[in-house]
């Protein structure tokens, strides 16, 4: 099983762009009691990249850095992915590939500095990749593994995703300038690990499967496993958390309605939470 790959995730991926830049303003009056009566103001701005033969595919936005550098691509198999500057100029995104660029690489998460990750498919296999804010690719391949998926990038230009062993089991990762880590959360019901973002401070979150099927988020504190269940919830996957703690997702309701997430690790006692040492 897989996460991001098939064209629904994808939607959904372009939608939640949509959705936040309408609802990022009222998240003061959700969460800051401010009063509702104020007034609110917003723009929605529509984003179409033509793809490498020129035409307009499904263009999905995967993610936006604080100078508004946005990054993404395509759900089409020509779809190169793309970095829009603040002009909205784009360039392409080609995941290296021998001497040959390869028409599919999907970036997921682009930092401060405009170092981007995602991964691509080339030589048989799915490999990651770093890219420079000059433009310099590396793939990075977890040592044995059969695919490897970067999917979270903070400003120190540290990398979490997964990886798929040779038993076809899959593992979390943390690379930081060349060295890979594995990320396996202690829960002795835990059949996959999957962490998806990485904030300045060096707290991962992710999610976990159990070993009934449940998903379960998790977060990584200085030594500390977290793991966590929105109440009323029957799956909660958590994708990226900000240097405040606050942690963003999704969830699934007892009524198989997915709903976005959005929690504070400080006021983190309203959750379902277990806690184990890192060892």
């Amino acid at each position: 099983m897989r996460k991001r790959k098939n064209p629904c995730c994808l939607c959904a991926a372009a939608t939640l762009a949509i959705i936040i830049l309408a609802l990022h303003p009222l998240v003061g009056l959700a969460f800051e009691d401010t009063s509702a009566t104020q007034a609110v103001s917003y723009s929605f701005i529509s984003i179409d990249i033509p793809n490498s033969s020129g035409d307009l595919g499904f263009t999905s936005l995967a993610d936006i850095n604080n100078d508004g550098e946005i990054t993404g691509g395509f759900t089409n198999s020509s779809g190169f992915g793309f970095l829009l500057g603040e002009t909205f100029r784009s360039t392409d995104i080609q995941c290296s590939g021998g001497t040959n660029a390869v028409l599919n690489a999907q970036p997921q998460s682009i930092s401060k500095r405009g170092e981007i990750v995602g991964f691509c498919f080339t030589g048989g296999r799915l490999h990651s990749f770093f890219r420079s804010k000059k433009g310099k690719y590396t793939l990075l391949d977890f040592p044995s593994a059969l695919l490897t998926e970067a999917v979270g990038i903070n400003d120190d230009g540290q990398v979490v995703g997964d990886y798929r062993d040779s038993a076809g089991r899959f593992h979390g990762f943390f690379w930081d300038a060349g060295l890979f880590l594995t990320i396996d959360v202690p829960f002795p019901e835990a059949t996959l690990t999957s962490p998806n973002g990485i904030n300045n401070v060096g707290q991962i979150v992710g999610f976990y499967d159990d070993n009934t099927g449940g998903r379960h988020g998790f977060l990584y504190d200085r030594g500390n496993f977290i793991s966590f269940d929105l109440p009323g919830s029957r799956l909660t996957a958590p994708t990226d958390i900000n240097d405040d703690g606050q942690i963003v997702g999704v969830y699934v309701a007892d009524d198989d309605v997915p709903q976005s997430l959005f929690e504070k690790y400080q006021a983190a006692s309203r959750l379902s939470i277990k806690r184990v040492i890192a060892t």
